[in-house]
């Protein structure tokens, strides 16, 4: 049984989400790439039919695409959760989503139109349950990511953790303190090196396990631009036709990715362990030892 509070936690999480959703909804580049190149660039009436179709195959995972929560919609709702006293009613949510919003309009980019989709209440049951409402934050990881300056980036940061998989387990808790260091202010990659923290910390549970991981894949990402640079060697040299009718397979590197997994890497073994992983062994776990390591 909810009490009052929680009751009006909802009651408000609920009216954001709504106004939100009542107002015409650009949709993301990505959702655009996707209903192009799977639905052949429809028009907004042929969307419609299809959504409206419940015998279409395409129908419930482009609804869910759809509404799916993004950003904006987490960023918002994300100070009323830390004021919330004790769980919110997802349940309760999601009938007032769905009585207030009623049917959603979403914007299709350079001019095509609008797409008009009905939230039924099994679309803002699903809508309500990615936010993640009641997945807890512990006081000391709010206390950790409290010295961010700016306000929104901060929420950034609490909505990265609040859609993170990680158990918040106290070694894990404790890994993700000591990762997390002390944000500076003007720290424009910190919220994106946080979630890529915490993906790493929902594979590993000990000091250890996370500094094997991070020297094997750093050593991997090394050796992906090594043959990335070999590569484009050949290819200035001898060209493409040449490389390809020797029968030579040309791979594709993201440099750019794979740089700024580099520094997030080393971020990340500076601020947990206080040196940069190592990239020219295997097994370095072998002879882990946190206590040498703080000391050095």
């Amino acid at each position: 049984m909810m009490d009052a509070c929680d009751r009006s936690a909802a009651a408000a999480i609920a009216e954001r989400l709504a106004r939100m959703l009542s107002a015409e909804v650009e949709l993301a580049p990505e959702v655009v790439r996707f209903i192009d190149s799977t639905f052949a660039d429809p028009d907004p009436a042929g969307l419609e039919r299809l959504l409206a179709d419940p015998s279409d195959p395409e129908r419930d995972g482009l609804a869910a695409l759809l509404f799916s929560p993004d950003e904006a919609h987490q960023l918002a709702i994300e100070p009323l959760l830390a004021a919330a006293v004790g769980a919110v009613d997802e349940e309760d949510v999601a009938r007032r989503v769905a009585r207030a919003a009623g049917r959603v309009r979403f914007r299709l980019p350079d001019g095509r139109g609008v797409v008009a989709v009905g939230l039924t209440p099994e679309l803002a049951a699903g809508f309500v349950q990615r936010l993640a409402l009641n997945r807890d934050i512990p006081p000391e990881l709010r206390a950790a990511l409290q010295p961010i300056a700016d306000e929104r980036e901060r929420l950034r940061a609490l909505v990265a953790t609040r859609n993170s998989g990680v158990r918040c387990d106290p070694a894990r808790l404790d890994l993700l303190i000591r990762a997390i260091g002390r944000p500076e202010a003007g720290d424009g990659e910190f919220c994106d090196y946080l979630a890529f923290a915490l993906e790493r910390l929902e594979a590993v549970a000990t000091d250890a396990e996370l500094w094997n991981l991070m020297t094997g894949r750093k050593r991997r990402l090394i050796e992906a631009l090594e043959q990335a640079r070999q590569q484009d060697e050949q290819l200035a040299r001898s060209g493409f036709e040449v490389l390809q009718s020797r029968g030579r397979r040309l791979g594709f590197v993201d440099r750019a990715a794979a740089e700024r997994e580099l520094r997030f890497i080393d971020r990340l073994g500076l601020a947990v362990f206080g040196r940069l992983p190592h990239a020219d062994v295997d097994c370095v776990a072998t002879v882990f030892d946190a206590g040498d390591l703080q000391q050095e």
